[in-house]
C-alpha cells in the first residue's frame, strides 16, 4: 500500500516573504502593502529632461519616483561621475560644461532606508558654440587735444568701426594705461605744465579683440614765467626756521635752488610768502645716513634714539605695530618698507632678521638703522623733523618748491589759519598727511606722493583743490587691528567742509579710498578728476549733503567706483566709471542719524544719477540703490532717487547687475522706471 509523503522543506527567501504577505493580506490589506514595499527598492524617476540649457550648463528636471517608501533624495550622475544630489527636489543644475557637446545624465531615487532605484538616463546637449569673433575694430583716428591748461587737457578722437560692435576704448599715457571709456573723448588731469605726453588710444569689442593703437603727442600749456621774487634772498645753507622767526609778517622769502635741511617746523607769520626762484628748491626733514657697515647681507648705520610717533585717529590698534613709528627712510627719494622697530627692548613688527632688499629696521635702543639694499652710491635719508610748514597764520603763500621726509606732515594749517595759497608744491614721503587745509585755502598744481597716512585733508569753508596729483598714500600701512581695514587713511579725507571744490586732479594707486568726503560736508563740487587703481573706492561720499560729482574718470579701483552713503541731494552726471571691483555707481542708506546736521536728515534721497557711462566687467559688480534699514525708503518713489539717461556696457544683458530692493536684470531695472531712455551700448 502506498501513501503520500509530504515534503518537510520550508519556504525561504522570497517565497517565505510572499507567503507571509499573503497571510497578512487576509488579515490587513494595508499591512501587506507596507510589507511588500519593505522588500523593494524605489521605482526610478521618470521623464528626465532638460529644463534649461546654455552653452555651459544644463538644468535637469524629472518626475518624482513613485516609491514604494518615502523618497528623501536623488543622486545625479554625469556619465559615471556623481556630480551632486538634491533633497527631495526634482531639479538639479549642472555647470562647467562645454558648448556644442553631448552628455549622458542619470538620476537615482533614494528612499529613507537608503535603498537606491535603477537610474533614469538621458543624453542631453548644450547649446552650440558661438562663432568666435576674431576681427578687431579699426584703429581710432583723428586724435586731437583741446582746452589745454597747465595741469590738464581734453583728448578727442573719431569712433572706430567693428564687424559686430565697438565696446569701448583703452587710453594710455606714456605707456601706462590710465582709463577705459565708451566715449570718444577723455579729460586728463594731474599733468605738469609745459610738458609733452604721448597718449595712445585703442578700441576693443565684446570678444576682447583690440584695434591697432593710435598715438598722439599732446602738450600742456606753458608754465608760468620764472617767479619774479622781490624780498629776502635765501640761499642753500640758510637756517630757514630762525630766519622766518626773526622776520615780520608779510615778508617775502625768495628761496634759491638747493636743499634746505630743517630741524623743526617752519612757523610762518601772517602774509609771509615762500617762493622758489627756480627748479630744485627742496626743504627736507631728513638727515643723510652714512658710514654703513656691511655684514650678513645687510647694511647698518647710526640712526636715532629718539622715536617719532604718529598715532593717527580712529584706530583700536594696528595690524602692523610699526606703522605709527614715524622715522622713515628714503632711498634716492623714495621710501623703503619698514619691517619693524625696537624700543625699550620690545620689537614692534618683525625683527631685524626679517630685513631684505627694499626694507629696513630701526633700532631705537641701539640708535641704528639696518637696510637690506646696498646703499653704495645712493642717497639714503632718515626723517627726523616733525612738519615742514605748521602755523595758525593767515594769508600765507607757498609756491614752486618741494617738501620731503617729515615725521608728521608737509604743510599743516592749524587753528585759526585761513586764506593760504599753495601752488606747484611737491610733497613726498611725509609720515602722516601731506597737506592739511583749512578755510579759504587753495591748493593748485604740484603733487603729493608716498604719504604715510593721508595724501591730503581739509576742513572748513571755501577750500579749492585744482590740478594736484595724489598717489601711493598710506605708505605706512595703517590698518585697524580689529577690522583689518584702512579706517583713517587714503588719498584724501574732507570733513565738515562747506563749498569744497575739487577739480582736475588725479588720485591713483592709494591704499584705501582715492577721493573721500565724510561727516557733514555740504555743497561740494567734484569735477574733472581721475581716480584710478586705488585699493578701495574711487570716489566715496558719506554722511553729507548736496554733492555734485561730474565729468570724472573712475576706473580699476578695488571697491566701488562712486559710492554715496547717507548723502542726500546729490547730482552725479557725465562720469565714466569702469571696471571697479564692486561696481559702478551706488546709493546706500543705512539709517544713520549722527552727527546732527544743520542741513537736515542724512536719508538717501533726491539724488539724480544721469548721463554717465558705466562699464561692468565681472561677476559681483552692480549698480543701483541699497537700503539696509528694512524700510525700503531709499528705493521708493517718495525718496526721489533716480537713475536716467545713463549708458551701460554689460558682459551679459540677462544677468542681474542692478539693485533696487533686490537684484534686477537690465530689463527689470527698466521696468522699474530706471534708465528707460537708451538701449545697452
Amino acid at each position: 500500500m502506498s501513501r503520500k509523503v509530504r515534503s518537510t522543506r520550508r519556504p525561504t527567501g522570497r517565497g517565505l516573504t510572499l507567503l507571509l504577505v499573503a497571510a497578512a493580506a487576509a488579515l490587513c490589506p494595508a499591512a501587506a502593502v507596507r510589507a511588500l514595499g519593505a522588500t523593494q527598492r524605489p521605482e526610478p524617476p521618470t521623464h528626465l529632461r532638460a529644463a534649461h540649457v546654455t552653452r555651459t550648463a544644463i538644468t535637469l528636471a524629472w518626475t518624482r519616483s513613485t516609491g514604494p517608501g518615502r523618497i528623501v533624495r536623488y543622486r545625479v550622475f554625469q556619465g559615471d561621475r556623481r556630480v551632486g544630489h538634491t533633497f527631495g527636489k526634482e531639479r538639479f543644475a549642472v555647470s562647467g560644461l562645454r558648448c556644442g557637446r553631448s552628455y549622458s545624465f542619470s538620476v537615482h531615487a533614494v528612499d529613507r532606508r537608503g535603498r537606491v532605484s535603477r537610474p533614469a538616463t538621458r543624453v542631453l546637449h548644450t547649446v552650440a558654440c558661438a562663432i568666435r569673433d576674431t576681427e578687431p575694430p579699426s584703429a581710432p583716428s583723428g586724435l586731437a587735444q583741446s582746452e589745454p591748461s597747465r595741469t590738464g587737457l581734453d583728448l578727442t578722437w573719431l569712433p572706430s568701426t567693428d564687424n559686430v560692435r565697438v565696446s569701448g576704448y583703452w587710453v594710455s599715457q606714456d605707456g601706462v594705461q590710465i582709463a577705459r571709456t565708451a566715449e570718444t573723448s577723455l579729460s586728463v588731469g594731474g599733468l605738469a605744465c609745459g610738458t609733452s605726453y604721448v597718449f595712445t588710444v585703442a578700441a576693443y569689442d565684446a570678444a576682447d579683440n583690440s584695434s591697432p593703437p593710435a598715438s598722439f603727442t599732446a602738450n600742456t600749456a606753458p608754465c608760468a614765467p620764472p617767479a619774479q621774487c622781490t624780498g629776502v634772498a635765501v640761499g642753500p645753507g640758510s637756517d630757514l626756521e630762525t630766519l622766518v622767526a626773526t622776520k615780520p609778517a608779510g615778508t617775502v622769502f625768495c628761496i634759491a635752488p638747493g636743499t634746505y635741511r630743517v630741524r623743526s617746523e617752519i612757523k610762518a607769520r601772517d602774509g609771509q610768502q615762500f617762493v622758489g626762484t627756480g627748479p630744485g628748491v627742496v626743504i627736507t626733514g631728513g638727515v643723510q645716513l652714512s658710514g654703513f657697515v656691511h655684514s650678513g647681507g645687510v647694511w647698518t648705520a647710526a640712526g636715532t634714539t629718539t622715536p617719532a610717533y604718529a598715532a593717527g585717529d580712529g584706530f583700536s590698534g594696528y595690524v602692523h605695530p610699526q606703522s605709527p613709528y614715524a622715522n622713515d627712510v628714503t632711498f634716492d627719494g623714495l621710501p623703503l618698507e619698514k619691517v619693524g622697530v625696537r624700543l625699550g627692548g620690545t620689537v614692534y613688527g618683525d625683527p631685524e632678521s626679517a630685513v631684505g632688499p627694499g626694507t629696513y629696521f630701526v633700532d631705537y635702543d641701539a640708535g641704528t638703522v639696518t637696510l637690506g639694499s646696498d646703499p653704495t652710491g645712493h642717497d639714503v635719508e632718515l626723517g627726523v623733523a616733525g612738519d615742514g610748514f605748521g602755523s595758525q597764520a593767515a594769508g600765507l603763500v607757498i609756491r614752486d618748491l618741494a617738501l620731503s621726509l617729515f615725521t608728521s606732515g608737509g604743510i599743516e594749517m592749524r587753528g585759526a589759519a585761513h586764506g593760504w595759497t599753495i601752488s606747484n608744491v611737491d610733497v613726498t614721503a611725509v609720515h602722516d598727511t601731506g597737506v592739511k587745509l583749512l578755510d579759504g585755502s587753495t591748493l593748485e598744481g604740484g603733487s603729493i606722493a608716498w604719504s604715510g597716512r593721508y595724501g591730503m585733508s581739509a576742513h572748513g569753508a571755501g577750500v579749492t583743490v585744482d590740478g594736484v596729483d595724489v598717489s601711493h598714500s598710506n605708505a605706512a600701512h595703517y590698518r585697524d587691528s580689529t577690522t583689518g581695514g584702512c579706517v583713517a587713511a587714503g588719498g584724501s579725507k574732507f570733513v565738515r567742509t562747506i563749498g569744497l571744490v575739487l577739480r582736475n586732479s588725479v588720485f591713483h594707486d592709494n591704499l584705501c579710498n582715492g577721493i573721500w568726503l565724510d561727516v557733514d560736508t555740504y555743497g561740494s563740487t567734484i569735477v574733472g578728476n581721475s581716480s584710478m587703481r586705488n585699493e578701495k573706492d574711487g570716489i566715496r561720499v558719506e554722511v553729507s549733503h548736496q554733492t555734485a560729482i561730474s565729468d570724472n574718470t573712475v576706473a580699476d579701483n578695488g571697491g566701488w567706483g562712486i559710492y554715496l552713503s547717507n548723502a542726500p541731494q546729490a547730482d552725479v552726471h557725465g562720469n565714466t566709471v569702469s571696471d571697479n571691483k564692486n561696481g559702478a555707481i551706488v546709493l546706500h542708506w543705512s539709517g544713520r542719524t549722527s552727527p546732527v546736521s544743520a542741513y537736515g536728515s542724512y536719508a538717501t534721497s533726491d539724488t539724480d544719477v544721469h548721463d554717465n557711462t558705466m562699464i561692468l566687467t565681472g561677476t559681483g559688480q552692480s549698480v543701483g540703490i541699497f537700503d539696509i534699514t528694512g524700510t525700503g525708503y531709499a528705493c521708493s518713489a517718495a525718496a526721489g532717487n533716480r537713475f536716467h539717461a545713463n549708458h551701460y556696457v554689460l558682459p551679459d544683458a540677462t544677468a542681474a547687475w542692478f539693485h533696487l530692493g533686490g537684484k534686477l536684470t537690465w530689463s527689470a531695472w527698466r521696468t522699474a522706471g530706471m534708465d528707460t531712455e537708451y538701449a545697452l551700448m
